[in-house]
């Protein structure tokens, strides 16, 4: 899961929806603090390379503007995910 900030509200709803979307949390990946503008993000960089790694099948995101702020961004990452087979899920 990627988000902008990890609030107890939002991290109850997100644990929420991957119960209900028979998903396994493997692993939160949070940039608090740090604008979705920012293509070079520490834990975004982690998250990628736990899929490029293949170490994840599925992303959950809050909203697709937590993830990525631009279209472009946007579309490569699911452009990846896509090539290694990663589902992407925005609530």
């Amino acid at each position: 899961m990627v988000a902008k900030a990890a609030n107890d509200a939002g991290v109850g709803i997100r644990a929420f929806f991957a119960e209900h979307a028979d998903l396994n949390v493997a692993d939160w990946y949070c940039d608090k603090g740090i604008s979705g503008r920012e293509e070079e993000r520490p834990a975004l960089g982690d998250l990628m390379e736990a899929a490029r790694q293949r170490a994840i099948d599925c992303v959950v995101v809050w909203k697709f503007d937590r993830f990525a702020r631009s279209a472009s961004h946007l579309i490569r990452a699911l452009d990846e995910f896509d090539h290694l087979g990663i589902r992407f899920v925005s609530a």
